[in-house]
């Protein structure tokens, strides 16, 4: 990461991974709904491109919720996977505390440029 944006894009990469975890969360509450379709918010790929194009493209950067069609239909028409939903909130619970620590340490070592210590 550049340093320049480099914030932005750690508060932009916090806000996703937010959001990606409500959607997967309103998938678990509707494991039992009769023909619910599992909901995806995928953009690690596409946010990673953002990141390429610049500090503007990453500002920019807003994915949509998508309907999973690769996802199997039960017979009551309900494709959300229990243990496929709560691999998927592990793996965004992952990406979301590297993104914290990420930015913690940034910030550290920002705040001891400002008052003069080293590390």
């Amino acid at each position: 990461m550049a340093s320049t944006g480099s914030l932005e894009i750690l508060q932009k990469s916090l806000d996703l991974t937010a959001r990606r975890h409500r959607v997967l969360a309103h998938n678990l509450a509707n494991v039992s709904t009769p023909g619910y379709r599992r909901q995806d918010l995928n953009f690690e790929a596409a946010f990673r491109e953002a990141v390429s194009q610049g500090p503007e493209a990453v500002e920019q950067f807003e994915p949509v919720v998508t309907i999973d069609d690769s996802a199997p239909v039960r017979a009551d028409g309900n494709s959300v996977s229990l243990d496929q939903e709560l691999a998927e909130m592990s793996k965004n619970s992952m990406a979301f505390q590297m993104a914290m620590q990420m930015l913690n340490t940034r910030l550290s070592i920002e705040k001891m440029a400002i008052s003069g210590r080293s590390m």
